[in-house]
């Protein structure tokens, strides 16, 4: 698996859009709620929990892994990531939301 990430253009059907609806789209966009926000935090620490079991795995690990192997272990990663930043987390995701206050 490469740790390469791939940046892409989002896809948009422009001749859906209108006048209107480009503006309740901006409207809408710019609206953060506190579970919006919540929910952005906490995905960006279960982010950083999952690169650092990423690379923790590099450092304890000697042995070429297969494909399937590290698929499947990349899954184990973000699923416990998802659970420890839901459950106790690391600090992060509450300084993000003290810092979005503002």
């Amino acid at each position: 698996m490469s740790d390469t990430l791939k940046i892409t253009k989002p896809v948009v059907d422009y001749g859906l859009l209108s006048k209107g609806a480009e503006q309740t789209v901006a409207k809408s966009e710019t609206k953060n709620s506190p579970d919006k926000m919540q929910k952005v935090a906490e995905d960006f620490e279960a982010l950083f929990i999952f690169n650092m079991l990423k690379e923790l795995e590099k450092t304890a690990h000697l042995t070429k892994k297969g494909y399937a192997e590290e698929t499947y272990m990349s899954v184990v990663y973000q699923k416990v990531s998802e659970f420890i930043s839901k459950k106790s987390g690391l600090g992060i995701k509450e300084f993000l939301l003290r810092y979005g206050e503002r």
